[in-house]
């Protein structure tokens, strides 16, 4: 994201934070904090602008980042959207960084705040870090593939074994093979209109029916005979 001025950089700010959702613990009952509802507001609004993916964007001709747990703000963007008063707020936030809840860094423009101990509660679920969360989702995704090849080998067993060739597919053969009478759209519209059947049979090779039918419109050849070749044409 290119922030060139103060409204596009907040809009982005805006963009981020109205996205996702986060865990809230029990034990912040026990947190003093919770018998300040000024401190706990605050709180409970940095949590929920905290970044949940690493994310960018161009400062004064340099890239900033903000990293998973992190939230780019400030102290007058803090005090709008809570409605607490701008000393207040940074009242708050030097107490939070006191008790080692956050930490802060600071420029004249902005202020990236850090939330400590982050990933211990939202990101582990069940003893489960983020590393073997990020390990557990590549098992999901292979099994998802898993699954949509057998479902692809069941509906070839169902069709005898022929799986209908894509647009792509079609036109990567017809490059290949230089054909010049037939169009994937074409082909794939002929047959698949009729189930792809040839005659009386289910198709077993779409490519070998493509070779045929880039001769459906073929211009035909001039037939010079015998008698021609003998005059020497």
């Amino acid at each position: 994201m290119l922030c060139t001025n103060r409204a596009d950089f907040f809009l982005w700010l805006n963009m981020m934070y109205n996205q996702g959702w986060v865990k809230l613990h029990r034990k912040l009952i026990d947190n003093p904090i919770c018998k300040r509802p000024l401190y706990c507001h605050l709180w409970m609004s940095l949590l929920l602008m905290t970044q949940h993916t690493e994310t960018s964007f161009i400062w004064n001709d340099e890239r900033v980042v903000v990293q998973c747990g992190q939230l780019l703000t400030g102290r007058k963007k803090l005090s709008e959207s809570t409605g607490i008063k701008e000393s207040t707020v940074e009242k708050i936030l030097k107490y939070l960084e006191t008790e080692q809840q956050i930490s802060q860094q600071k420029t004249t423009k902005f202020r990236i705040i850090t939330i400590k101990n982050w990933d211990a509660y939202q990101t582990k679920e069940a003893g489960v870090t983020t590393k073997e969360q990020q390990s557990n989702n590549r098992v999901t995704t292979t099994q998802q593939q898993s699954d949509t090849y057998k479902k692809e080998e069941k509906e070839k067993k169902k069709t005898g074994g022929f799986a209908p060739p894509t647009h792509d597919e079609v036109a990567e053969q017809i490059k290949l093979k230089g054909y010049q009478n037939i169009t994937p759209g074409k082909f794939i519209n002929f047959y698949g209109s009729k189930g792809w059947m040839v005659g009386k049979n289910k198709m077993t090779n779409w490519k070998l029916a493509l070779a045929a039918a880039d001769k459906w419109d073929a211009p035909k050849q001039e037939n010079t005979g015998p008698l021609l070749k003998e005059f020497g044409k």
